[in-house]
């Protein structure tokens, strides 16, 4: 392999590791929002009853 196709490679691999990392970051706080604002007072005291974020929304 030439060097400039190992660049190009090293170079999408890394791309798409920082886009899926992006969205591995963005799509929970959207879910968090929308529940929120969909639940309101309810939403709180579930996160109080369970203790984290996670549980409270399964």
């Amino acid at each position: 392999m030439n060097t400039g196709l190992i660049i190009a490679v090293v170079a999408i691999v890394l791309l798409v590791a920082a886009v899926a990392a992006v969205v591995a970051l963005v799509l929970p706080r959207q879910r968090s929002r929308r529940l929120r604002r969909r639940f309101g007072p309810e939403y709180d005291r579930a996160l109080r009853e369970h203790g984290s974020r996670a549980a409270a929304e399964r």
